[in-house]
């Protein structure tokens, strides 16, 4: 994010998952390329938001770099949790954030639903 920015495009999405909600917001620059992430899961114990928080970190100091944005989806994507829920594709909350970033790889670069749940913008 520049720093001169006093503001940013960004789009949140709600999954639900064993362990509660998980709200994942993606900000974009003036391409619609992402270059923050934030995790937010509701009603969840003190760790489960500190790791969260730590994979949000990680990805952003790699946007930061210029990492490219694939790399990062395929870290992300297919790590499994017992919370996760298969059925609906949601293995864990690494996978669905990495996913929800995949959609950032189609040629037009708009988010694209994940699962079928729309996509909301953030003013």
């Amino acid at each position: 994010m520049n720093p001169s920015d006093d503001f940013v495009v960004g789009y949140t999405k709600k999954v639900h998952f064993g362990c509660g909600n998980v709200y994942m917001t993606v900000n974009v620059d003036a391409s619609n390329r992402p270059i923050q992430v934030f995790m937010q899961v509701g009603k969840a114990g003190c760790c489960q938001k500190t790791l969260l928080e730590g994979v949000c970190r990680l990805a952003n100091r790699l946007f930061d770099r210029g990492e490219p944005l694939e790399e990062i989806v395929m870290c992300l994507v297919g790590l499994r949790c017992d919370q996760g829920i298969a059925g609906a594709g949601r293995l864990s909350c690494a996978d669905a954030l990495g996913h929800l970033l995949k959609s950032y790889t189609i040629q037009d670069l708009t988010p694209e639903p994940l699962h079928g749940l729309p996509v909301q913008q953030v003013p």
